[in-house]
């Protein structure tokens, strides 16, 4: 979500347009996006036996996983997907849908 309640169309967009005055600037991606779907992303977003599945009819998970397929492959595949995961946890608890945390992102 942008400062004009917009969605954002990129992570790149959404980024830039919560940067800060001061240290913070925004830095060019080295790594290419996945060439497909996340498997983490994909489980935690739209497997019907997902965890977060109760709220899938209550917030579109669609906007979080695109957002998820363009980071990048690695090891730290996780990290991002976890990160937003919580924000569509925290969207779901404002529409009264009490979800927990996947197990493999609990801290």
């Amino acid at each position: 979500m942008l400062l004009d309640s917009s969605v954002a169309h990129s992570l790149e967009e959404l980024s830039l347009a919560w940067q800060v005055d001061g240290d913070c600037r925004a830095t060019k991606k080295t790594q290419k996006p996945c060439p497909g779907q996340s498997s983490t992303s994909w489980a935690f977003l739209q497997d019907p036996c997902s965890s977060l599945g109760n709220c899938f009819w209550v917030v579109d998970p669609a906007p979080f996983l695109s957002l998820c397929v363009q980071d990048p492959c690695g090891t730290w595949e996780l990290q991002p997907a976890c990160t937003l995961v919580a924000t569509y946890i925290h969207l779901c608890a404002h529409s009264f849908v009490s979800l927990a945390s996947p197990p493999q992102c609990a801290p």
